[in-house]
Formats: structure tokens, sequence, C-alpha cells
């Protein structure tokens, strides 16, 4: 397999943990579920440090979203994990937001693994 064919499959099989979840005022965050082996530290919860590994993108956030209306322009502000940290730090509410909706990414696929973990058993007759 050639490099750019396994780079493709890479990129599919982590688009398919991409999850995007409104935060309210035309502004979205996307966020990548954790894989299967790193789930287990999200059992006492998701914190900022998870939210600042997964999360990779997001949409509607301006210089004014980030600065204020009075300060920063309505130009939309491209995402970077760096400047992502420090907003998630300082904006409890959006940190409450985006960490249920991993947690809440997490639960359901656990709860899609067991379902066909469930149903391949095999059968007891």
């Amino acid at each position: 397999m050639s490099d750019a064919a396994a780079r493709n499959l890479i990129e599919r099989l982590q688009a398919q943990r991409k999850h995007w979840v409104d935060v309210g005022a035309g502004r979205r965050v996307q966020f990548m579920r954790p894989p299967e082996v790193e789930l287990p530290r999200l059992v006492h919860g998701v914190r900022i440090d998870h939210l600042k590994q997964y999360v990779c993108g997001w949409e509607g956030f301006t210089e004014a979203t980030l600065l204020g209306a009075g300060v920063g322009s309505s130009d939309p502000v491209p995402f970077h994990a760096d400047l992502w940290a420090e907003v998630v730090a300082d904006d409890a509410k959006l940190l409450g937001d985006v960490a249920k909706a991993l947690a809440g990414a997490a639960m359901t696929y656990m709860e899609q693994r067991a379902v066909i973990e469930k149903n391949s058993a095999p059968s007891s007759t």
C-alpha cells in the first residue's frame, strides 16, 4: 500500500470519529471522539486537557466573538489549536458544552460496540 493510500484510509477512519456540537450564537465546534483505547481516560469525566487534544475545528468564531464587539472585527477566525486552548480555558460554558458532547459521543460509541458484540456472540443452543 502506498503512503498516499494509507493516509487516505487514515483520514477516512478519523472522519468517522468527528462530530460537531452547536455552542450557540451561530457557532459550532468540531471534535474527534477519542479512539477506543483512550476512552478509559474519560472515566472520571471529560477535562480541559481532553478538549485541547480532541477539538479540531470550529465555525462562526470571529475576532468580535473572541475579543468583544467593540474590539474585534466580524471577520471569521480560522481554527488554531493554541487559540482554542486559550479560548476554552476562559469560557466555562463553552468548556461544559463541548465536554458534554464529547462524553455523549463516547457513550454512544460504547453502546453501539456493546450491541455489535452482543449480536455477534455465538448462540448457546
